[in-house]
């Protein structure tokens, strides 16, 4: 199971195959980001953020927490993105990122797009950029309350959002500069999601 921790999908020139235990324990094998973007159709836009950026990618839904804490620990920043709730990040076994990361979580630069993230992070006192509740499925904007929308004014929204949070996420404005750019008339799941984008960098 060790050896799926980290992909070498062809789409993603900076995954890494082979061993975790050696990542783990050496550093100079790893980039100093790590990305945890469990497998799940309805989430791949997520991976404009970080495709051909040359990081250290998790993309195996099917791990504990604690399989992934050694990576966590050899890499300066973390980025969390995929389907989530206010106690973590969604994996195959429940949760593949929750409370008992924080420790570790705490000593690194994080970013966390998933549903209510920003009720983790500010419960755990962790520091980055992050979001609130993110629609991404027209369930999910049915369920708060954008009712007049379709699945184009969804994927126009996730289109434009993932490329320019990958364009600004080294900013020392991360908040500042996707918001600036994260806009478009008329589309109520951009205003929706853009109104629950947070830093506390």
């Amino acid at each position: 199971m060790y050896s799926k921790l980290l992909t070498d999908a062809p789409d993603l020139p900076g995954a890494i195959s082979g061993q975790s235990k050696s990542l783990c324990s050496c550093n100079n094998n790893t980039s100093g980001t790590l990305v945890i973007h469990p497998d799940d159709p309805t989430t791949d836009f997520l991976s404009a953020i970080y495709r051909g950026k040359g990081w250290d990618v998790i993309s195996d839904p099917f791990l504990w927490p604690e399989e992934v804490a050694g990576l966590i620990s050899s890499h300066d920043r973390i980025i969390c993105l995929g389907h989530g709730s206010p106690t973590g990040l969604f994996g195959g076994y429940g949760f593949i990122v929750d409370a008992s990361l924080v420790s570790l979580l705490k000593k690194k630069r994080i970013v966390a797009i998933w549903c209510h993230a920003d009720q983790f992070v500010e419960q755990h006192e962790l520091r980055g950029f992050y979001s609130g509740m993110f629609i991404s499925e027209f369930g999910e904007a049915w369920m708060c309350g954008i009712e007049d929308t379709d699945e184009q004014t969804i994927k126009s929204s996730n289109d434009l959002f993932a490329p320019v949070l990958g364009k600004h996420i080294d900013s020392d404005n991360i908040l500042g500069n996707v918001k600036k750019e994260y806009v478009k008339d008329g589309n109520p799941v951009v205003e929706f999601n853009r109104n629950r984008l947070y830093s506390n960098i």
